[in-house]
């Protein structure tokens, strides 16, 4: 029922043989990118001709005539041999919109413009980094009139693409689109959506239904708020919370949240904006994973199941009656029978999740408490928002629980993310990093049994140890509170520093025979060649040679001072009464200029040439 072909190899041919056909699993969801994973046998045209990252799979329905059911390419490849002999290989496949990962984005800044006009600057910066097979183009956008704010740069174009579509009032859905061998992305600020008379009823075409309840997304009472007042971060407030009794009666008391509209600045626009806000929400988001046989194969007075359209579900054994839209997909190839659908609201996953607060995260590092509660929420989101929950349970051959795997898909070969707790800790895995599946793959983040916790970011308010290293040295924080750093790199502020001792606590600049010791009482610099050196004070500047003084200038008098053999004094200038003396050997006072007078003090005058 579905041809696929590797380049321009067909390896699954539904007319022909069965012997070598594929297994396989199309997952389809809005916004998100579309995955494909298959097992192919040795005996397959294709089996030499998969490449990863190379090779271009395309799937077609041949019943319906959809030739576009699947474009991508390969991502992973899984040589497998079972004790009995045999041979296959497990391929994981990502659809085209991935290509978006292969680009980055220039900085831009635009104020009010259009969303198209960001759209088409964001496409352009991929499209001049990527060869001709990935370019994407710009295609139908609804509600470009809409003009946005948004300041983008540096990372990766999905990435940023999904950034743009979490803020303020922009949301959203975008698809890729085929037309004319080209690849186009769509945009709407509502949905791609349509309406269906097909009806999914128990005893007609309903298969299973399982209802997924998302309670964290209820909301009893709404706190809203405006724009800041003056230069503060102080907003207008309405002054009474916004509530619904029956959705307290329905959470069991009440459950708060907050909106803000950053550009209402007075109270009754404010009021009224909120008030629309809260009555669009949704007390419950719902979703049902549903398997229905899709019965316009045999009867034409049904339709065919479309990704985003709505339907009429119907289940009065669980209390189930109500319109439903297709979120999400799950296509067998060998059995289009078994076919998975999910409908209901769309519940943000690991994989999904994009939040403003994921941008704050990364481009405004030095806004600290900011900084700390926006990981709260964006983890928060996290850890609520994982859609349904699929748990993988190992046991011992008594059936005791060994370890539990929690994925983002009922299956560990289609999984690309996971967390695994066991008796030896907590590991993190991704497919794009640790390979294999949940089981065989590597966990590059872990938190062990022996309290080792290797992880790529730490944001905490604080944090609490005896020793920390960066791994190479160049930065250490040893027990004693000593750091040792390679490099310290300070732009504005100040800095602070109380020693307990006055001589002793000292900041020391080294370089070759060089030092420089600054402590509060003096700063030193020595030499440890040339034997000298200089103490700079409050009140003096002095300098030695070989411990010998040899020179100081008093800043509270202005008397410099000379010194000769042994530190005996031999020259004295004194600014404060302009006078000079020189001395002999011993220091003893041999003459003496008055300035003030004119006069020269000494025991004897010898004139060389009278």
């Amino acid at each position: 029922m579905y041809n696929v072909y590797a380049d321009n190899t067909m390896i699954n041919d539904p007319s022909a043989s069965s012997d070598n056909a594929l297994t396989g699993t199309i997952t389809k969801a809005v916004n998100g990118i579309d995955s494909f994973s298959f097992r192919i046998y040795s005996n397959n045209a294709g089996w030499n001709k998969l490449e990863c990252l190379k090779t271009h799979i395309h799937v077609a329905d041949v019943i319906t005539g959809d030739s576009d059911t699947f474009h991508g390419r390969i991502l992973t490849i899984s040589p497998t041999m079972e004790s009995s002999g045999l041979i296959y290989k497990d391929v994981q496949c990502e659809g085209e919109l991935s290509y978006l990962q292969d680009s980055t984005q220039r900085y831009h800044y635009q104020f009010r413009t259009p969303l198209s006009y960001i759209l088409d600057k964001m496409l352009d910066d991929h499209n001049d980094q990527v060869d001709d097979g990935k370019k994407i183009y710009l295609g139908q956008v609804i509600s470009a009139s809409n003009s946005v704010t948004y300041e983008w740069g540096y990372g990766k174009t999905w990435e940023t693409l999904h950034d743009l579509l979490a803020q303020d009032g922009v949301g959203g859905e975008i698809r890729l689109r085929y037309e004319n061998g080209n690849r186009y992305l769509d945009y709407t600020s509502e949905t791609f959506s349509g309406g269906s008379d097909t009806v999914i009823e128990a005893g007609v075409n309903l298969v299973s239904l399982t209802q997924t309840i998302d309670p964290t997304a209820m909301i009893t009472d709404l706190y809203a708020y405006g724009a800041k007042t003056g230069n503060t971060e102080q907003r207008i407030a309405l002054p009474n919370v916004i509530y619904d009794e029956d959705r307290r009666t329905l959470a069991g008391g009440i459950v708060a949240g907050t909106v803000i509209f950053d550009d209402i600045t007075d109270v009754a626009t404010l009021e009224t904006a909120a008030q629309a806000y809260f009555d669009a929400m949704r007390p419950i988001r719902k979703q049902y994973k549903i398997t229905a046989a899709d019965l316009s194969l045999i009867d034409q007075d049904f339709e065919e199941f479309k990704l985003g359209y709505q339907y009429k579900s119907r289940n009065p054994l669980i209390g189930v009656d109500e319109v439903v839209r297709l979120i999400g997909t799950q296509i067998k190839i060998e059995d289009r029978m078994k076919n998975t659908l999910t409908f209901g609201d769309k519940f943000d996953t690991l994989t999904t999740m994009t939040s403003k607060k994921s941008k704050e995260i990364k481009m405004q590092f030095e806004k600290q408490p900011e900084l700390i509660q926006a990981v709260v929420e964006h983890q928060s989101e996290i850890i609520r928002g994982v859609e349904g929950g699929y748990r993988y349970d190992v046991v011992d051959n008594d059936g005791k629980p060994v370890e539990t795997i929690y994925m983002n898909s009922p299956d560990v070969d289609t999984a690309t993310q996971a967390l695994r707790l066991n008796q030896n800790g907590l590991g993190f895995w991704k497919k794009s990093t640790g390979g294999g599946n949940p089981l065989t793959g590597n966990y590059d983040y872990a938190w062990t049994i022996d309290g080792l916790l290797n992880t790529a970011y730490i944001t905490a308010q604080t944090i609490t140890g005896l020793k920390f290293n960066n791994g190479n040295g160049t930065f250490q924080v040893n027990e004693n509170g000593s750091v040792t750093a390679k490099a310290i790199n300070i732009r504005g502020g100040s800095i602070d520093v109380n020693t307990a001792s006055q001589t002793t606590d000292v900041i020391r600049l080294n370089h070759n025979e060089w030092t420089m010791e600054i402590s509060p009482l003096q700063v030193k610099v020595t030499n440890s060649t040339i034997g000298g050196y200089i103490i700079i004070q409050a009140g003096a500047i002095t300098g030695f040679w070989n411990d010998q003084l040899k020179f100081s200038l008093n800043s509270n008098t202005g008397t410099l001072s000379l010194f000769g053999l042994n530190g005996v004094m031999a020259f004295q200038l004194f600014s404060n009464n302009n006078t000079m003396v020189c001395n002999d050997s011993s220091g003893n006072q041999t003459i003496a200029f008055d300035g003030n007078t004119g006069h020269i003090y000494c025991s004897k005058v010898h004139e060389r040439n009278p």
